[in-house]
């Protein structure tokens, strides 16, 4: 059970949570998490750089980094230094380090009908030699659809697997005689060589359920990384959703409940980003701690885009700048992603001292309306909110429509504090248990 840490609002200082993943091709989950975090700082908030993954490629990154290397067998057979990670009684297998596409040159120069999970096999054997009593196979950008037989094969005693803790972290709920045909194409198979997958992984749930007595058919997720994941479910492994195995290692519940304000990130945003990937995993963590989530993408699908507070690095910047400056216009559009947020809770703020007592109203627009501390977007919503409330003629003398301008020798810092100090009053006003009756 996670336990949430309660955390008492501030609106001069949020603590954020950057929960990210890569944009493929660009940035890493961490460069991503760091560029939020540099926009973070810069303004005043706290960040909490925070990388995620969803049990695919980057996730071993996440979780550590690789500290072993073993050669093993790559797809086409031949030898590879893997790296893993083994830590605590605990290894963390990354299959596409073994038995990636990215191995043998990409989809045009894959012989899809003899790759094999052999050294992914091998990693796990290596594991168990080295005492481990927890094993994460993290699945995905595998170059095979041999369902998991390499692998098995590989393994020299699997009997030793029952003794431990065995985990498959997936990023897809495909079913096992299914991975030809969704994943087949883009590994470089031709539709007869697709036909002649799907047969083989049929072959193979049955020769499954006969060696093992175990049905992968029955089994969500079992066609991950090529059928990889069905193989390992075979041998006693439990299918996780990737993200949820992600999380629980960071902490991500307590990090989400003690943060103000979270944003996520991904390279694309589509319908698939909201079935067990990172941004639909942060956005329901999120709601469930009443905490706004935004996300930040390369691009995104326009049916998706009213599912989540969305910016899309193309829309703003264009393709050359979004590919060829990913981190630069990250930072850029964390920037106004938090601007836009202390906005809102400003106009949280004026609404609330609207039902209590206007001279908190005056004092608190005042300070807000300091163009060197808050955005101009925020400024004329509360000079919007205080004509509402006040009227023209009375907001007029009370110099709400006319912002304090800092002075040339009047030092930055000094407003910044005056700022802080009078804005934590008001935030602690507004959560006190024994506020004054309104007039």
């Amino acid at each position: 059970m996670h336990q949430e840490t309660q955390r008492q609002p501030s609106l001069s200082t949020m603590r954020v949570l950057a929960a990210v993943d890569k944009f493929r091709g660009t940035a890493t989950a961490a460069q991503v998490a760091a560029a939020i975090g540099h926009a973070c700082w810069d303004l005043g908030h706290e960040c909490i750089e925070t990388p995620i993954g969803d049990g695919g490629e980057g996730t071993l990154d996440v979780l550590g980094g690789a500290n072993r290397t073993t050669r093993v067998t790559n797809p086409l057979g031949k030898p590879v230094d893997a790296q893993w990670r083994f830590v605590r009684d605990t290894a963390i297998i990354e299959m596409a380090r073994a038995s990636g596409l990215t191995l043998v040159g990409g989809a045009a120069k894959n012989d899809v009908i003899a790759a094999s999970t052999v050294g992914t096999g091998e990693l796990i054997d290596s594991a168990l030699n080295d005492g481990a009593k927890k094993i994460i196979v993290c699945v995905g950008g595998s170059a095979t659809v041999d369902g998991g037989l390499g692998a098995i094969k590989a393994i020299k005693s699997p009997a030793r697997l029952r003794g431990i803790e065995f985990l498959v972290a997936c990023d897809v709920q495909t079913s096992f005689t299914d991975a030809a045909k969704l994943f087949g194409a883009q590994k470089g198979a031709t539709p007869a060589q697709i036909e002649f997958l799907t047969a083989r992984l049929h072959k193979l749930q049955q020769q499954y359920l006969d060696d093992y007595g175990v049905d992968v058919s029955n089994i969500e997720g079992a066609g991950a990384a090529g059928g990889l994941a069905g193989g390992l479910a075979a041998l006693g492994a439990s299918l996780v959703p990737g993200f949820d195995i992600v999380a629980d290692e960071v902490g991500l519940h307590e990090l989400i409940a003690s943060s103000d304000y979270v944003i996520t990130g991904e390279g694309y945003l589509d319908n698939e980003s909201f079935e067990g990937k990172v941004v639909g995993g942060v956005q329901r963590l999120a709601q469930q701690f009443g905490k706004p989530v935004s996300v930040i993408c390369g691009d995104a699908d326009a049916e998706v885009r009213q599912r989540i507070d969305a910016v899309t690095l193309i829309e703003m910047y264009g393709e050359r700048q979004a590919f060829d400056q990913t981190l630069t216009s990250i930072e850029s559009e964390a920037r106004e992603l938090l601007q836009k947020c202390t906005a809102k809770k400003y106009i949280s703020l004026v609404a609330t001292l609207f039902l209590l007592r206007p001279e908190w109203l005056v004092v608190g627009l005042q300070e807000a309306c300091q163009p060197n501390q808050y955005p101009a977007r925020s400024t004329r919503l509360l000079r919007q909110a205080c004509l509402f409330r006040l009227g023209s003629e009375q907001a007029s003398q009370q110099s709400l429509l006319h912002p304090v301008v800092r002075q040339p020798e009047q030092p930055g810092h000094q407003i910044l504090a005056r700022n802080r100090r009078l804005l934590r009053f008001a935030s602690v006003l507004l959560h006190s248990s024994s506020l004054p009756a309104a007039r």
